[in-house]
């Protein structure tokens, strides 16, 4: 409720003020669980556990803060389980760590997650969308071609990689060119925002006088979002 929600905040704002200009990073790699091919095949999703694992353990020791949700809390619950396990049988992560996975139990508090971070590496389709719409620089480790084709439409292909072919090696180097380009990306990312947005409007404005009715609300610019939703 509030009082988890408020406890997480504070908890964030803490972590930010010892770490001092460190990044925070969401990290929602969580694979779709209707991908069956892979959680049929152990030593596949083994692997894949492991690579998310491996990611979060690189980002906190090169001083990120690390905040990793589901795309799907009633489908990626077990795989979160299974990726905190092994962060834990590790030692990557610890009390003391900068790390947080606690899910949203709400589409507000996806909300708020993606608004308290800088960078984002997603993988469902609605994070990836939700954060360019909050104007996060993503990665995208796309399962799909609506992905791929959602980041080009933004300006974002060269950071996205398919999720069956993900060259960890490849994904560092995005990630590094994904924070030393995010100032000149944001501005862009929220000028594409705004030109999907108005034309959304104007099919909405050309179907309701087909159909006779009286105009719609326009839908909030990103620039219009509740002041927090832009982070510092």
């Amino acid at each position: 409720g509030a009082a988890r929600a408020t406890a997480l905040l504070i908890r964030a704002a803490a972590i930010r003020y010892a770490l001092g200009s460190a990044r925070v990073l969401l990290c929602n790699t969580l694979r779709p669980a209707f991908r069956t091919a892979l959680l049929d095949d152990a030593a596949a999703y083994r692997a894949y556990v492991e690579w998310i694992c491996d990611f979060v353990a690189w980002l906190l020791g090169a001083g990120y803060v690390v905040r990793v949700i589901i795309g799907d809390g009633a489908y990626d619950q077990g795989v979160l389980l299974d990726v905190r396990k092994r962060l834990a049988d590790t030692g990557a992560v610890d009390a003391r760590s900068a790390y947080d996975d606690e899910p949203a139990q709400s589409f507000e508090e996806v909300i708020d997650q993606l608004a308290d971070v800088d960078l984002v590496v997603a993988t469902r389709f609605h994070n990836v969308l939700l954060a360019l719409l909050l104007g996060r620089p993503v990665v995208s480790i796309s399962y799909e071609a609506k992905n791929d084709a959602l980041m080009a439409m933004m300006g974002m292909a060269r950071y996205c990689q398919n999720i069956d072919t993900c060259d960890f090696a490849k994904l560092k180097e995005q990630f590094r060119e994904l924070e030393a380009n995010a100032a000149g990306l944001r501005p862009d990312i929220e000028k594409s925002a705004r030109r999907f947005r108005q034309q959304l409007d104007d099919q909405y404005e050309q179907l309701l006088k087909i159909l006779g009715q009286p105009s719609r609300e326009r839908l909030a610019e990103p620039n219009e979002l509740p002041a927090d939703a832009h982070g510092d």
